[in-house]
């Protein structure tokens, strides 16, 4: 972290805006001190100044991968897992469960913080706005889904996603 803190810093010096991270949480031997400093450590670099905005991920076990070979191994995936299953993947959301975690828990954390790291001031969600290219409106009413879905099917985005395309 004190590497990744220093390269951020060398980024804001050298007048690059608009910085935003990813985060993954939920993976296998995770506790939840572990998932707390992230959101912690994520708090504390918007907070700061050198990230303008952090997206959070639930670890997804995609088959094929060495994830998905331990949780099947554990016994960390639901019974009668199938990724090509709707029901299974979505924008948010988790499907491991260990002693530590299961995905509600990870999937409402994760809406929350995400709320509370990026929006605190009106500063932060006008930068946040202008960086995904939508208006104050349209960031209220993303946060808004975000929050009541707890992030997995957040109509706002799946139609801009449609729009997009």
């Amino acid at each position: 972290l004190d590497k990744a803190t220093e390269t951020l810093k060398k980024i804001k010096e050298r007048n690059f805006d608009n910085v935003s991270s990813n985060f993954v949480i939920g993976m296998p031997g995770d506790t939840w001190e572990d998932i707390r400093e992230s959101f912690d450590y994520a708090d504390k670099m918007v907070s700061s100044g050198l990230l303008d905005y952090v997206v959070f991920h639930i670890a997804t076990p995609f088959p094929g991968t060495e994830l998905y070979e331990i949780c099947k191994r554990e016994g960390y995936l639901p019974e009668g897992f199938n990724f090509e299953d709707s029901e299974y993947y979505g924008f948010g959301k988790g499907v491991i469960t260990t002693p530590e975690f299961n995905p509600t828990q990870l999937q409402v954390l994760r809406a929350y913080e995400w709320e509370r790291i990026n929006f605190k001031t009106l500063e932060q969600r006008k930068k946040v706005a202008e960086m995904v290219g939508i208006s104050l409106e349209e960031l209220d009413k993303w946060r808004k889904e975000t929050l009541e879905s707890i992030g997995l099917h957040v109509k706002f985005i799946d139609d801009r996603e449609h729009i997009v395309k």
